[in-house]
């Protein structure tokens, strides 16, 4: 009951998603037109560019070189079949929510407006498999402007092979999203998509740490800031006028700058002698300043020793102030005029007790213990 009722309130509004016979026929006779018609081969031209260095790729770019460049009036009709074809897919989703489980073909074809024959199902899979073969020509049509695109982005940290996959993210997006109305080529549409899915590539996998997007377009600003900069006035601008001419705060510009700073390994090698390949890493020149762990057993060994030590010879008012004035125990080191103000007494009388607890700890017995044996002799 509920699947009928939901059946007769949408039909009349699913009947716009049914083209026509003469549509249908029309878009199966340009299909066939263009898989049938041949291009140049332009494999020359692809295996002398830089970029292009691997087997795999060369068999790429020749296979996607010999896919035809749609004409306009092709363009409309493969975008028209793309159009309906995600139009019967949110039609698939609608009734998957209402039912509360995936539905049969069946199902799905008469909530388009299809009866449930025999007759009928298969021509709705033939259309169902024509408009996915509409959306599948319409990409391939255009992988060679994704491969234009990706080119100009090399050398930043991510491979060839990688930029393309992004930018044919962006490609089948743009076919996704393309509207005929706009009265515009495709490849004008799409060049949008193409470039932002690369770029949008390159600031996540191009470094190890990923920093957020918007920082990242941040810093690509500043860069093309400071050179138009440059170009139009022949000095280079300080942080203030680039922060000022780009619209954003002192800090801001700060952060970005400083994420797009290059990381170094430390396996990497800085000094190289070609005549005896002798060679030297980084990590073998850079001082860790991290003690290791027997310097930080002594030092734990030795605080405790002084505690006790301190605590066994100097009365409460001594300990305090030597725990102060050289930041014992966990305490801020402080001068003799805030201890002072601490205790609400005289500069000198703090400075007296002071010299009398160094005295007393010199003179005791116990302060061999607070020497390593090697510095005992």
């Amino acid at each position: 009951m509920v699947y009928l009722l939901f059946s007769l309130t949408v039909s009349y509004v699913l009947q716009l998603r049914k083209p026509s016979e003469y549509s249908i026929a029309k878009i199966s006779t340009m299909l066939e037109r263009t898989k049938s018609q041949k291009t140049l081969p332009i494999k020359a031209t692809f295996n002398r560019d830089y970029v292009v260095n691997d087997e795999t790729m060369r068999w790429y770019l020749s296979s996607i070189g010999s896919k035809r460049l749609l004409e306009k009036d092709e363009e409309i009709q493969l975008a028209m079949a793309v159009k309906h074809l995600l139009e019967w897919n949110n039609a698939r989703e609608e009734l998957k929510i209402n039912l509360g489980r995936e539905p049969t073909k069946k199902e799905w074809a008469m909530s388009l407006g299809f009866d449930g024959t025999n007759k009928s199902l298969n021509n709705f899979e033939k259309r169902l498999k024509l408009f996915e073969q509409c959306k599948e020509r319409m990409i391939t049509s255009n992988l060679r402007l994704v491969v234009s695109i990706a080119k100009k982005y090399t050398n930043r940290g991510v491979n060839i092979q990688d930029l393309i996959q992004e930018g044919s993210l962006g490609l089948i997006k743009a076919v996704e999203k393309f509207d005929i109305e706009r009265n515009c080529r495709f490849s004008t549409y799409a060049h949008h998509w193409i470039k932002q899915a690369i770029t949008r590539g390159v600031a996540s996998y191009s470094r190890p740490i990923r920093i957020p997007i918007y920082m990242s377009d941040c810093a690509d600003s500043i860069k093309r800031a400071r050179k138009i900069f440059y170009l139009a006035n022949g000095y280079s601008p300080t942080d203030n006028e680039l922060a000022g001419i780009l619209g954003i705060s002192e800090s801001k510009f700060r952060r970005a700058f400083e994420s797009n700073r290059v990381l170094l390994s430390l396996d990497a090698p800085y000094y190289q002698n070609i005549l005896t390949n002798e060679e030297k890493i980084w990590i073998d020149i850079i001082q860790d300043k991290k003690s290791v762990p027997e310097d930080s057993f002594q030092d734990s060994q030795l605080n405790d020793e002084l505690y006790k030590i301190i605590t066994n010879i100097l009365n409460t008012q001594e300990r305090e102030i030597l725990f102060l004035k050289y930041g014992l125990m966990g305490r801020d080191t402080l001068t003799m005029d805030e201890i002072s103000k601490i205790y609400q007494c005289p500069k000198d009388t703090i400075q007296k007790i002071h010299l009398r607890s160094l005295r007393r700890l010199r003179n005791t017995p116990q302060k061999s213990k607070l020497f390593l044996p090697e510095y005992q002799k």
